[in-house]
């Protein structure tokens, strides 16, 4: 009797089977994202995600990081090339670094799934899914890309597909299927015609001021997140323009249809040794047409654009985010930087650094200097006061009276080395969750709001909490606001060791901190910090002792929020991870002031 071929489900894309639905294959959880694969008539079996196996991620990431600097030592001659361009190794890390540090990692973590699935199925005859849109690959610049990577099913198959021509062609039997692509719930924002209006005459206003400052201006303060007032103040306590350049590095639109130069991409990373069939050949061949158009044929727009801005005398430049994701801000940066400007990055966010860099160091190989929430033991960094943390300080609400559980998505699919959670393991953290809340009295049970992000991302934890807690409340980060939530809070509980920490105990909620440190793995010095947080009952990896200790504070949190002991461990944690002086507006001036001379 013939033995029907295996057919290989790559992504959550709708494969209408011709024949018989046994012996299927997932290649990852994020296909049972269509719950046709949940069906119970459907005979098949997931592979679990490589990077689950944490010595394996160590390895990887290391092996990553070594691609991510031969890859960059070639393309940036390239791109001087072919741009027509006479500039250094750093000039190109800030412009394409960010982008290629997802590539490379994304990328390998696709070869690794395939590559592990052939493995562990030598002999298998597989059918798949055929072609949908090649054109997805090439994309408009690094938001676009990370977009693709982490959501989109049709990306995805796409790539896991190129993968499987490229090594795997003997072991495969191409079938058509008729598709049903996954429809996106579209993120719905939280719209307030008074603040759009009073935000387009700030903006117009702005626009004018910038003009000067950034002229004027000898440290320019981009894309920071302290409030409108505060970043004022600053300026003006250092002796400068207030600007917030809302408009003036503003990201260019760019033609996703653009017509792809492949006279050009085809010499891209020519001198690149490698061997044949390897993950780096796959890489160098892939690149070649998924290289964003801006950083080739949209790049001398892009730069033309910028020209007027790039003519200013050097300065010191201090940005939060605009050098990861604004190209035409990237562009900016390295112009200024290679006429001698300065550059420090100021962090956004934090609370317990990972053990693993997130970015391959990014941050650390292109600043002078980076400014953090944390004390880290690095020259490099400065700790410097959280000022934007100040808009969370002492909320008060006289109806404080709900336990509001702060939540975040694990990606549906992996786009870099990190010491979170992957894939299928969202089910062992939402399942923590899940503990947390069936051990809480009754009473306190009632007053649970779950907060985490839309079905859009991730594997729609909101809707599973739903499921399993029908008459518990639950809201999406995309149409809350976190002050009012917090506001409203008797007590938080932290899932996750980041910003959200540090927000909470900044509104001086009474907060619990509550995860797993095998899904969560922390530095050392993150480490130190949970040691006596735990001792306190602030921490805690245990969920049934959360719990507990929940239900014995419920009737009034605050008596062991304001004890002498838990207060003198709150200090100390403040004092590592997130401490906002006083004094902070010195404090930055001071900074300011001696970047000015």
């Amino acid at each position: 009797m013939k033995t029907q071929p295996a057919i290989l489900v790559t992504t959550a894309i709708d494969f209408n089977f011709k024949k018989s639905k046994k012996n299927i294959f997932l290649l990852g959880e994020w296909c049972k994202i269509n719950k046709k694969y949940l069906e119970k008539d459907l005979t098949h079996k997931v592979q679990k995600c490589h990077w689950t196996d944490f010595n394996k991620l160590k390895k990887d990431s290391k092996y990553i990081e070594n691609q991510y600097e031969r890859i960059l030592s070639i393309l940036y001659k390239d791109l001087n090339k072919l741009n027509k361009k006479k500039k250094d190794k750093r000039y190109w890390r800030i412009i394409v670094g960010p982008w290629l540090t997802f590539y490379v990692a994304t990328m390998f973590d696709r070869w690794e799934t395939i590559r592990i699935f052939f493995k562990k199925n030598k002999n298998l005859k597989t059918s798949y899914l055929k072609n949908i849109n090649k054109n997805i690959l090439t994309s408009k610049n690094t938001l676009n890309f990370l977009y693709n990577a982490q959501n989109n099913d049709i990306w995805n198959h796409e790539n896991f597909l190129r993968i499987i021509n490229f090594n795997y062609k003997k072991n495969i039997n191409h079938q058509a299927a008729t598709i049903n692509v996954l429809k996106k719930n579209k993120i719905k924002v939280i719209k307030n015609n008074f603040k759009t209006i009073i935000r387009y005459f700030v903006t117009l206003i702005d626009t004018g001021i910038s003009f000067f400052a950034l002229k004027y201006n000898r440290v320019i303060l981009d894309s920071f997140q302290f409030s409108k007032l505060d970043l004022i103040k600053l300026h003006l306590k250092s002796k400068m323009i207030p600007a917030f350049y809302i408009n003036t590095f503003k990201d260019l639109e760019l033609n996703s249809n653009r017509i792809l130069e492949y006279n050009k991409r085809k010499l891209l990373l020519k001198d690149l040794d490698f061997s044949n069939k390897s993950f780096l050949h796959f890489l160098v061949t892939s690149l070649k047409d998924d290289l964003p158009i801006c950083f080739l044929e949209e790049f001398n727009k892009i730069n033309s654009s910028v020209a007027y801005l790039s003519s200013q005398r050097k300065k010191t430049i201090i940005t939060m985010t605009s050098h990861f994701f604004n190209e035409r801000f990237k562009i900016w940066l390295a112009e200024m930087t290679s006429k001698g400007s300065k550059l420090q990055i100021a962090h956004h966010g934090g609370s317990l650094p990972p053990k693993l860099s997130l970015f391959i160091d990014h941050n650390d190989k292109i600043s002078d200097k980076i400014l953090s929430w944390f004390k880290f033991n690095k020259k490099i960094f400065k700790q410097m006061s959280p000022v934007q943390l100040l808009r969370f300080k002492k909320i008060h609400d006289k109806s404080k009276n709900t336990c509001l559980i702060l939540a975040c998505e694990t990606n549906r699919y992996p786009v870099r080395c990190q010491s979170w959670p992957y894939v299928e393991q969202y089910k062992l953290w939402l399942n923590d969750i899940n503990i947390i809340v069936e051990n809480l009295q009754p009473i306190i049970q009632k007053k649970v709001i779950y907060r985490c992000s839309s079905d859009q991302m991730g594997f729609g934890t909101i809707n599973r909490f739903k499921q399993k807690f029908k008459k518990l409340k639950s809201t999406d980060i995309h149409q809350s606001n976190l002050t009012k939530e917090l506001s409203k809070a008797k007590l938080t509980i932290c899932t996750y060791p980041d910003t959200t920490i540090a927000d909470s105990i900044m509104s001086d909620t009474p907060t619990i901190i509550v995860f797993s440190t095998k899904l969560y793995r922390l530095s050392k010095q993150s480490n130190k910090i949970v040691k006596y947080l735990k001792k306190n009952n602030i921490f805690f990896d245990d969920m049934k002792k959360a719990s507990k200790h929940i239900n014995n504070i419920w009737r009034d949190p605050n008596i062991w929020w304001k004890s002498s002991k838990v207060q003198v461990a709150l200090a100390r944690f403040k004092k590592d991870a997130f401490n906002v002086k006083e004094n902070w507006i010195e404090e930055w001036s001071n900074h300011i002031n001696i970047q000015s001379h």
